[in-house]
């Protein structure tokens, strides 16, 4: 295609200045409300309207800051390449607006609205603000989530959901990864006894979680015996906060292409 038949990739309010005009012609005569259409649509008679308000102030910025405006290179780049554009935009959106802030952890339906507006896709760190943080809320003491919470919320930490393994998939009760207590230690050792037992699928493992969640099987031993009590969650280190290399026994590392969702960080993850 020649340069002059080319046209260059334009958002928002921009786009809807060069819409057809016959097109445009029946949206200025609709015969319903417009409003109402779209409260229907975005279900806020259930989310209630400070969502909505927040939710059109993110639009409102981003249709307004060329810093967070769509590429038309995106559909030529890599996915590595996608996940870094993504990662640069959200550091960009999260910490220059406060609102977006406070919209990052909130319910997941309002998490939703930020990534389809702010970006293509899902964001590389999603699972970090829809189930790392969640779970250190629901799953924590007091004392753990005075001191994990903070990191995660600021972003000094990424976190990742460590539970789907390659052969169980979402059957919780099958999961293989085992955390067994060492009393000399007074350590929880983190081991894949299988291959079946790798975790393969989890969001935000592949490149940029420096923790995970990790859903394993609790083993103490007593009186000779290696009792199982279950899956239990726990917190693993699984990259160095330094230089982000793998931690002593971790491997992991990104799936690869998938059909389509190639903005989103889908990872492996095993213990030795």
């Amino acid at each position: 295609m020649s340069d002059k038949t080319t046209k260059p990739i334009v958002h928002g309010s921009m786009l809807r200045k060069i819409v057809a005009s016959d097109l445009q012609s029946e949206r200025d005569n609709c015969n319903f409300d417009k409003e109402e259409m779209y409260d229907l649509f975005g279900n806020w008679a259930v989310l209630g309207k400070e969502t909505k308000d927040l939710k059109k102030s993110v639009e409102n910025l981003i249709e307004s800051d060329p810093n967070l405006h769509l590429t038309h290179k995106y559909y030529e780049w890599s996915t590595k390449e996608i996940q870094e554009m993504w990662m640069k935009k959200l550091n960009y959106l999260y910490f220059h607006s406060p609102q977006v802030r406070k919209m990052h952890f909130q319910t997941r339906p309002t998490v939703d609205f930020y990534w389809a507006w702010a970006h293509h896709g899902q964001a590389p760190d999603g699972l970090h603000s829809t189930m790392f943080i969640q779970c250190l809320d629901a799953f924590s003491t007091d004392e753990q989530r005075a001191f994990w919470y903070p990191k995660a919320n600021n972003h000094d930490i990424i976190g990742c959901y460590a539970q789907t393994e390659i052969g169980h998939g979402s059957n919780v009760a099958g999961l293989e990864t085992t955390a067994t207590f060492d009393k000399k230690t007074d350590e929880f050792v983190i081991h894949s006894p299988t291959m079946t037992s790798t975790k393969w699928w989890p969001g935000d493992m592949g490149r940029y979680a420096n923790f995970a969640l990790v859903m394993a099987r609790l083993v103490i031993e007593s009186d000779g015996e290696k009792n199982d009590y279950g899956v239990v969650p726990f917190i693993v280190q699984i990259r160095s906060l330094e230089d982000h290399k793998y931690m002593p026994g971790v491997k992991c590392g990104d799936m690869g292409p998938k059909f389509g969702y190639h903005s989103k960080d889908n990872g492996w993850l095993k213990f030795n």
